[in-house]
Order: C-alpha cells, then structure tokens, then sequence
C-alpha cells in the first residue's frame, strides 16, 4: 500500500514539476522577446495594447502587467489608455493600491474621462472608502447627465454611508 502511496505521489508531484517548468519557460521566452527596446509611436502602442488584451482575455493579468510597463518603461511615457489598462489588471488580480495608481495616472493625463473616473471610484467602494467614490461619482454625473451606472452606483453609496 505504501509502495502504491509513493508511486501516485512521484507521478503527482511529476506532473506539476513539468507545469511548472513549462510555465517558467514561458516567461523567460517572453521577456527575451520583448527585452529589446521598442520605438515608440502609435502603431507599437497599438500593438502593445493588443497584445495586453489577447493576454487579458486569457486571464493572464501579469503578462498583461509585464508587457505594458515593459513598454512605458522603455519609452519613458505615461499614457492614459495604457495606464488604465495597467489599473484594470492590478484591479483584477486584487492589488487595489497599485489599481488606485494608475487610474490617477490615467485621469492625470484625461481628468474628464468618465470610464477612467467610474473605474477609479469602483476601486474606492472595494476599499471601503465611500466618501471618495461618492465624490468620483457625482464629477462623473456632472460630466455626463445621462450616465445611469453612476447613478445606480450613487445610490448604492448614498445607502451604505
């Protein structure tokens, strides 16, 4: 019976070691694949931000992390589009203070985009911080009348204070 035990423990514990080496592998191809400086202008971006999403669809989050700081590191730029993008996957791999981050960066280079706004203040309602996200919300309402999320959400905040 011990004999059996171990032999279904080794093959176990094989299977894992292959995943894990596979995953490793992974990661050391891409960064050799993107450790060269890439130009910036708007068809890398592009690219850049493609790529992030073919990862965000699979939910790879931090290949999705890795490839756009890979790319505002290398070209010394702080874009909105990126930077929000940058938030959305911090946000779902449940790192709220860096989430936080970048969505001010991204709402520092476009501070009336209601996307970027609504975003910022979903990050505020999951650390509890209602005062914050009210405040997000009513500029976001101001901006855009029709916005029927922001109400929906304010109420919601208006209820838990």
């Amino acid at each position: 019976m011990l004999k059996l035990y171990l032999i279904t423990l080794n093959c176990f514990l094989a299977i894992i070691c292959y995943l894990i080496t596979f995953e490793i592998y992974k990661i050391f191809n891409y960064y050799r694949l993107i450790s060269y400086k890439l130009p910036y202008n708007q068809k890398t971006l592009e690219k850049t931000i493609n790529l992030s999403k073919v990862y965000m669809n699979y939910k790879e989050w931090l290949f999705s992390i890795f490839t756009l700081e890979k790319y505002i590191q290398y070209n010394y730029i702080s874009l909105s589009k990126p930077c929000n993008t940058l938030g959305f996957c911090y946000y779902n791999t449940k790192n709220y203070n860096f989430a936080e981050y970048y969505y001010n960066k991204a709402i520092d280079k476009e501070p009336n985009n209601t996307i970027f706004l609504s975003n910022l203040a979903e990050i505020y309602v999951m650390n509890k911080e209602y005062q914050k996200a009210k405040q997000i919300y009513e500029k976001v309402i101001n901006i855009d009348k029709n916005n029927k999320k922001a109400e929906r959400q304010l109420l919601i905040i208006n209820r838990l204070i």
